[in-house]
């Protein structure tokens, strides 16, 4: 393996990753990516006001029940006092407290019900007016999301020629260097702290990270060709003719 191979694969590698960066960094794709974040948005709001609704629905079926067991009441208590009013002209005083007060709390029962109840449809109005909202939002957004990736496609093909015969030229030279080289020069690219090759210059110096190198690695770059790893920034150092 021969550093020129080395440099020849990293020049390649270069530039397909400033040709990765132009569309990463271009107003089309950047439109794609808010896009894509409103639609996640409204989705995921669509999602708590289904839980929500969900929830408020088993508590309007709890609310029914209860406004049905209070109205039985009220029922079977007034019965009550019809049935003393029939059998007495005055009545028992206590009996009719009794049945007053107890009227009185079923009546109160069926009043906070019925305002909860109220409460409870205003809420689910208000959920299903903002749902709808959000789902013609989401239609919207979809379709502007297929104009922006028709136009990003148009922008990555116009870039696809060089970028494939970039593509092959690299895998052609990947054939030539040995594996750790190459998984090693690939945390540095993700890390993007190209170019991972560097000289060494000023006989004693780092070109990546301007850092003068201490003997024990000059040691190791007597020749051209020469490379090693910088132990201060870790990119690849050799020694150029």
């Amino acid at each position: 393996m021969s550093i020129e191979t080395i440099l020849q694969f990293q020049t390649a590698d270069i530039k397909l990753f400033k040709l990765e960066n132009e569309l990463k960094n271009s107003e089309e794709f950047k439109k794609i990516a808010l896009i894509q974040k409103n639609l996640h948005e409204y989705a995921e709001t669509l999602k708590k006001f289904e839980g929500e609704a969900a929830e408020i629905l088993a508590s309007y079926d709890r609310i029914s029940d209860s406004v049905i067991q209070a109205e039985k009441s009220v029922k079977e208590l007034i019965g009550a006092v019809d049935e003393m009013n029939a059998e007495t002209e005055e009545g028992s005083l206590g009996e009719y407290e009794f049945y007053l007060k107890k009227l009185e709390k079923a009546n109160e029962v069926l009043g906070n019900n019925e305002k909860e109840i109220a409460k409870t449809k205003k809420r689910i109005e208000e959920i299903v007016l903002t749902s709808t909202k959000l789902l013609r939002s989401i239609f919207d957004y979809t379709e502007r999301k297929k104009n922006a990736t028709v136009e990003f496609d148009k922008l990555r093909n116009e870039k696809k020629g060089d970028a494939d015969n970039l593509m092959k030229e690299i895998a052609r030279l990947k054939g030539d260097l040995p594996q750790g080289v190459l998984e090693a020069y690939t945390v540095i690219r993700n890390e993007k702290r190209l170019p991972a090759f560097v000289k060494l210059v000023n006989k004693n110096q780092c070109q990546g990270c301007g850092m003068d190198v201490p003997s024990e690695t000059l040691t190791k770059l007597k020749t051209a060709g020469d490379f090693t790893e910088c132990p201060n920034c870790k990119r690849f150092l050799y020694h150029a003719e």
